[in-house]
């Protein structure tokens, strides 16, 4: 900037002022305005908005909380997305992570960077939402993957927003479609949610299946998920010695593409000895082999939602259900 204002034999401020498309309130004049743009696009200059914002601290900051805690490729592919269009538009914005167990630090951090509002990517209890209206009254924050369950009850968030899949529908559709599939034995990895194994027995009462808690199968933690998926080969196997099941819902795509490649080595085959379904709809779940079938959680949808609503393109209620489909591919079959 101050090359372009030394160049033009004018201020740096009033370079500033062009530059970031304030001319008219500060009543500089358009030819001087059309100077300045004309000859930074002609040095290819491009104002720096991070360390504006730092700068002023302009409210109209956008900050993203990504939840490193969890393992799941589309918050990585929701939050490049998000900065993709945050860039296009010229619209300054900070990242920062935070955990499940304390994402308060994490919003203080924006907040005392000048951010206005804050787009989570990743989950939240009931119990944080509360806690988090108070302190940060003056915050606008949107958490997009929120966990919903049938009809969320309508307590008054205020500046809070969530938006979601419904949870329960989305489990329930799976289920379904392996029941209709002709499956009967099925066995699921206990999802992160506490809900699931009650879901679970629901279905299996409803169409008295006798599904009990032997045909859940425990979460791995290991690290690596396609290796986390490889090591429920010994639970899947020992499930189809002493019940036959048939079909397994697993929690992730990648873990779901693990034990794929783990009942593929040992010589069976998948559909045909086993259906295998996954949650998330990763990029790569058509590539695996067989393709995966997966419940598409759509993230994306969710952070271009939280983005249109932040620059005033669309409106949202503080509950917001988006829908979740079930993709047919390969690795799930009839019997």
């Amino acid at each position: 900037m101050k090359e372009l204002a030394k160049k033009l034999k004018l201020s740096r401020t009033t370079v500033s002022v062009c530059l970031s498309g304030k001319a008219r309130e500060y009543k500089i004049a358009e030819e001087t305005e059309q100077r300045v743009l004309g000859y930074a696009r002609k040095m290819g200059f491009a104002p720096n908005h991070w360390a504006q914002s730092l700068i002023q601290g302009q409210k109209d900051t956008i900050g993203f909380l990504l939840d490193f805690t969890e393992k799941n490729y589309n918050y990585y592919t929701g939050l490049y997305r998000g900065i993709k269009i945050l860039s296009e538009c010229g619209r300054p914005y900070f990242v920062h992570n935070y955990s499940q167990n304390d994402i308060t630090s994490s919003l203080l951090k924006l907040k005392g960077m000048g951010v206005g509002s804050v787009i989570v990517i990743g989950r939240a209890t009931k119990e944080t939402l509360q806690h988090l209206k108070k302190p940060f009254s003056d915050m606008r924050i949107i958490f997009t993957d929120y966990p919903y369950y049938g009809k969320e009850a309508g307590t008054d968030l205020e500046n809070i927003y969530l938006i979601g899949i419904d949870r329960k529908k989305a489990y329930l559709g799976i289920l379904e479609y392996l029941y209709s599939s002709g499956h009967r034995m099925i066995a699921a990895e206990k999802f992160w949610d506490t809900k699931f194994p009650s879901i679970f027995h629901e279905f299996s009462e409803k169409h008295s299946l006798g599904l009990d808690d032997d045909f859940m199968l425990p979460t791995q933690n290991i690290g690596n998920m396609f290796e986390e998926g490889m090591a429920r080969l010994k639970q899947v196997l020992k499930l189809r010695k002493k019940h036959g099941i048939t079909a397994v819902v697993i929690h992730d795509d990648q873990s779901a593409a693990g034990l794929i490649k783990a009942l593929l080595d040992y010589g069976l085959s998948v559909p045909g000895d086993i259906s295998v379904v996954g949650f998330d709809n990763i990029d790569a779940a058509p590539y695996f082999k067989p393709a995966l079938t997966t419940l598409n959680v759509p993230i994306i949808e969710m952070v271009e939602m939280a983005i249109a609503f932040e620059t005033g393109r669309i409106k949202l209620d503080n509950y917001t259900v988006v829908d979740a489909e079930l993709i047919i591919r390969e690795s799930a079959g009839r019997i």
